[in-house]
């Protein structure tokens, strides 16, 4: 009567996309999985909107029923056996990680102080290059060109202002588009 055309999303990403009659029980989408071979193992069918893990008892309803026709995306849940190995986290570890941070903390600590106190770190040698970069922005902070244009620099934000124009663009009207009114 009805064709389901059913698209199947497998764990590695793959997809099996096939047809179905209606009233086909969703076991016959399991033995297609199955006989696929991609999937090992225990899985389950799930649906994906609204997200939904269908049980054994669903699985033997048709995909009119479960209200998947004419068509339906499909999940495979592949589930995992639990191990039954646990690897156990040394306790050496542990203690080999504390004892390190115990010794080496204040070490970087002692050598960052040295350094800073002789002059050999980031901090004071840096300062005067910050200092001499300070001041050439402070002169780019306005700096005229030839055509008359002053270029105004606010943080990250440059503006170029022609001092032979009339018009005064900084108390004009803007809307959200870039288009002046009045």
């Amino acid at each position: 009567l009805f064709r389901c055309r059913v698209q199947v999303r497998l764990p590695d990403g793959d997809n099996i996309v096939d047809e179905f009659d209606s009233n086909d029980p969703l076991t016959t989408l399991v033995e297609l999985i199955k006989q696929d071979g991609r999937v090992s193992g225990h899985f389950q069918i799930a649906q994906v909107y609204p997200r939904k893990v269908f049980s054994e008892e669903e699985l033997r309803q048709s995909f009119l029923s479960l209200c998947l026709t004419p068509t339906c995306t499909l999940l495979v849940l592949q589930s995992h056996p639990k191990s039954s190995q646990i690897i156990a986290a040394s306790p050496f570890g542990g203690i080999f990680s504390l004892i390190s941070m115990l010794l080496i903390a204040p070490l970087q600590y002692v050598y960052g102080l040295i350094t800073g106190w002789l002059g050999w770190g980031s901090g004071s040698g840096s300062s005067t290059a910050n200092n001499s970069k300070q001041t050439s922005e402070a002169k780019r902070h306005r700096e005229p060109h030839e055509t008359g244009a002053t270029v105004r620099r606010r943080g990250n934000v440059t503006r170029l202002y022609n001092t032979n124009d009339d018009s005064d663009d900084d108390n004009a009207n803007w809307n959200g588009n870039s288009t002046q009114f009045l």
